[in-house]
């Protein structure tokens, strides 16, 4: 016949053997539980579509195309809208929205031809619509450029 041991926590007595271990176990789970939610909640943050505007038109009564880019600060990183062809508007939707302050940059073969800052009110009260100033033409004009031929064909 067997002896049993009287406390089955007896270790010595050939019973089970209980131990931190059970508990430490869960606090670890717990803990990855509580890290990995906190990792999702930072993923769908930096996921979050960001805010724009439906349509910006670029209105360039000029003989020359400029490229336009967009930023909300005189240091800030430039986002490219496109190229302007003379003559013509050019619409671009979804644009990301730059806040209170729009400043958009005219370029022109690698020539800076000036820029344009506009307050969100101002453009709303334009109807998002930015044209292409006549400075710009003066500028691209005192760098020597000339339009080239047929280039608001395309």
């Amino acid at each position: 016949m067997t002896n049993l041991p009287d406390d089955p926590t007896d270790a010595d007595a050939g019973g089970p053997r209980r131990s931190g271990t059970g508990r430490l176990a869960w606090l670890v789970a717990g803990a990855a539980a509580i890290a990995g939610l906190a990792l999702v909640r930072v993923a769908s943050v930096a996921m979050e579509t960001p805010d724009s505007v439906d349509r910006i038109t670029i209105v360039n009564e000029t003989d020359y195309g400029v490229d336009v880019d967009l930023r909300s600060a005189p240091d800030d990183s430039r986002l490219l809208l496109g190229r302007a062809l003379p003559g013509a508007d050019a619409a671009r939707n979804q644009v990301l929205d730059a806040g209170d302050v729009w400043i958009f940059s005219f370029l022109r073969a690698g020539v800076d031809a000036g820029e344009v800052q506009l307050t969100r009110d101002q453009l709303e009260a334009a109807d998002w619509r930015v044209t292409v100033p006549d400075q710009v033409v003066a500028t691209i004009e005192e760098s020597g450029q000339n339009p080239y031929p047929d280039e608001g064909s395309r």
